[in-house]
C-alpha cells in the first residue's frame, strides 16, 4: 500500500473517531449527569442520617468532633451498649472521627429504605462507570464528555470492551451498533497499515546493516538481531515507560500497571483496572491524547508481536511434522528390511514372485480356425 493511500486512510480514520466521540457526547452526557446526581443525592441521604446536625461532610475521614458532649441529650434514646461505646471513646481521646461515633437510630422501615437506596445507587454507579463512593466534592471524572468520549470509541473500535461503562440511552446504543459495524473493519485495516510499516522498517534496517557488515555474517542472523533490537525498543516505549507513568498518575503498583498494559494491548479488556478514573483527579487533555496514541500504536505493536509468535509456532509445527514424517519413513524402511531378511519374509516374497509369473503359450502348436 502506498504512503499516500495509507495517509489518507489514517486521516479518515481519525475523523471517524472524532465524529463518534462527538456523537456520544451529545447522546450520553445528559444521562450521565442524571446518574451522577443520583449517586450524589444518595450520599447526601446517608449524610443526613449519620450527621443530622453536622455542618461538615461526616463521611470524610478527616472530619472530627469534640467528644465532650451531653450524653443525656445526644443519646437519650440509645441503648446502654451504645452509651458504653461512646463513653469508651470519650475516655480514650478528646477527638475522634465522626464515623466512629455511634449516633444512628433507625426504624426497620428506614433501615430497609436506606439499604435499598444504597444498593440501587451502587448498582447504577457500577454500570455507569462511576465510583460508588463518589461525592460532589470528590468524584470520578465524567466519562461522556468530549474529548474523553474518544476513550469509549477506542474500546469499541479495537473490541477491547472493558465493560465498566456503556451507553445508557437508546440512541447511544443504536449508534454504537452502526459505529462499530463500520468502524471495527476500518480499524483492522489501520492496524494492518501500521503493522506493515513496522515490518517494513525492520526489513529496511536489516538490509541496511547486511550491506555494511562482513560477508561472513549470515543475513538471517542480522535480521534476527534487528528484530530483537526493535522488540526491545518497543517494550521500552509501549510497556516500561507507560508503566512508570501509570504508577505516578493512576497511583497503581508496578504489577497493576503491567497487568493493565497487557490486558489492554492484548484486547482482553477485563475492565478491573481503567485509567482516567481516579476520584478527585483532573486529568489533563495532553495526558488523555497521549494515552490514546499509546493505545493505538501499542495495539499495532502487540499485533506484530503476536504475528511473530504465531509464525514461530507455525514454523515449529512444520519442522515437527517434517521430523515425524522422516521418523515414520525411517521406521518403515527398517521394518521392511528386517521383514524381507527374515525366513518367513523370504518365503512369502518368493511365493508372491512365483504367483505373478505369467504362463507362456506353448510353441509349435497349430491353431484351429
Amino acid at each position: 500500500m502506498g504512503k499516500i493511500v495509507a495517509s489518507i486512510l489514517t486521516f479518515i480514520f481519525m475523523a471517524y473517531h472524532m465524529f463518534g466521540a462527538g456523537i456520544f457526547d451529545i447522546l450520553e452526557r445528559e444521562e450521565e449527569a442524571k446518574r451522577r446526581a443520583l449517586v450524589f443525592s444518595t450520599h447526601r441521604l446517608v449524610d443526613s442520617i449519620m450527621c443530622p446536625n453536622s455542618d461538615h461532610h461526616c463521611l470524610e475521614d478527616n472530619a472530627t468532633e469534640n467528644l465532650n458532649l451531653d450524653l443525656a441529650s445526644h443519646f437519650a434514646n440509645i441503648t446502654g451498649t451504645t452509651q458504653k461505646r461512646f463513653e469508651e471513646l470519650s475516655n480514650s481521646q478528646d477527638t475522634a472521627r465522626i464515623a466512629d461515633v455511634p449516633r444512628i437510630l433507625l426504624s426497620a422501615r428506614e433501615l430497609d429504605n436506606l439499604i435499598r437506596n444504597v444498593t440501587s445507587m451502587a448498582e447504577l454507579a457500577t454500570k455507569t462507570g462511576i465510583d460508588p463512593h463518589s461525592t460532589e466534592k470528590n468524584n470520578t471524572p465524567e466519562e461522556w464528555i468530549f474529548p474523553k468520549t474518544n476513550h469509549f470509541c477506542m474500546t469499541v473500535l479495537t473490541t477491547i470492551g472493558y465493560g465498566r461503562f456503556s451507553p445508557a440511552t437508546e440512541g447511544g446504543r443504536l449508534f454504537c451498533i452502526f459505529y462499530g459495524l463500520f468502524g471495527i473493519p476500518f480499524t483492522v485495516v489501520i492496524f494492518a497499515i501500521v503493522g506493515e510499516a513496522m515490518k517494513e522498517k525492520v526489513q529496511l534496517t536489516a538490509d541496511f546493516i547486511t550491506a555494511r557488515v562482513p560477508h561472513n555474517w549470515s543475513p538471517k542472523n542480522v535480521e534476527r538481531a534487528t528484530v530483537a533490537f526493535y522488540l526491545t525498543v518497543g517494550n521500552l516505549l509501549f510497556v516500561m515507560v507507560p508503566a512508570v507513568v501509570f504508577v505516578h498518575v493512576e497511583d497503581w503498583s508496578y504489577t497493576e500497571s503491567f497487568y493493565y498494559i497487557f490486558v489492554t494491548l492484548s484486547t482482553v479488556g477485563f475492565g478491573d483496572f481503567m485509567a482516567n478514573r481516579r476520584k478527585g483527579v483532573d486529568y489533563s487533555t495532553a495526558y488523555v491524547i497521549a494515552r490514546l496514541c499509546w493505545l493505538y500504536i501499542g495495539l499495532s505493536y502487540f499485533s506484530v508481536i503476536f504475528y511473530l509468535m504465531t509464525k514461530a509456532i507455525q514454523d515449529g509445527r512444520s519442522k515437527l511434522e517434517e521430523r515425524v514424517k522422516t521418523a515414520k519413513d525411517r521406521v518403515r524402511e527398517v521394518t521392511s528390511a528386517k521383514w524381507n531378511n527374515s525366513a518367513i519374509g523370504k518365503r512369502r516374497v518368493r511365493r508372491i514372485h512365483v504367483a505373478h509369473v505369467e504362463p507362456t503359450e506353448p510353441t509349435g502348436m497349430a491353431t484351429v480356425d
